[in-house]
């Protein structure tokens, strides 16, 4: 019987690694994907802070309705954007006929928007980390009341509010 040996150059010899030209090639290939869906994701994700965003109003003014029928007595709802692209707006609510300001952070001002001392304020910020405005108000400041009967809007602070084709607007930062 003849000795036979294992190894390189063997017909019996299997390798077990890859040649660096295999590695570059995949790693190559894993860029490129990454690459291609990085842009989407992004958009993925920048849609849902948005549809967050829009959720997050809509819940506030729904709550502002309900809560000024089962008091039986008026809620206002306030809002305040700088106007342009920036992420500085601010909407609240407050029981009763008088507006409140978003803007305020101390409890303790009479304009603060709370209710029952609980504040009931939303800013892009507390829920949206975004760089741009993804949504404008019409006008840029404002406010409005849930009748406690019906629960519907009186006591708009301007006619403007309605004058153009929305009271809220939001877009991604294309729609910009």
């Amino acid at each position: 019987m003849q000795n036979q040996t294992i190894g390189p150059g063997s017909p019996w010899f299997i390798s077990r690694g890859f040649t660096l030209l295999e590695v570059l090639i995949a790693m190559a290939i894993v860029v490129i994907g990454i690459t291609l869906a990085f842009p989407s994701y992004k958009q993925a994700i920048e849609r849902r802070q948005l549809s967050a965003g829009v959720e997050e109003v809509s819940a506030l003014l729904s709550f502002a309705q309900s809560e000024a029928i089962k008091r039986g007595e008026e809620v206002t709802v306030s809002w305040n954007s700088p106007g342009g692209h920036s992420a500085q707006w601010c909407i609240g609510m407050t029981e009763g006929g008088l507006a409140c300001d978003c803007r305020e952070t101390a409890a303790d001002e009479d304009d603060y928007c709370a209710i029952d001392g609980v504040p009931f304020r939303l800013q892009q910020t507390d829920f949206v980390d975004l760089d741009f405005e993804f949504m404008h108000m019409n006008p840029a400041a404002g406010n409005f009341t849930f009748d406690p009967v019906r629960g519907i809007m009186t006591r708009i602070s301007s006619p403007e509010v309605f004058d153009d084709d929305y009271l809220f607007h939001v877009h991604s930062d294309e729609g910009a």
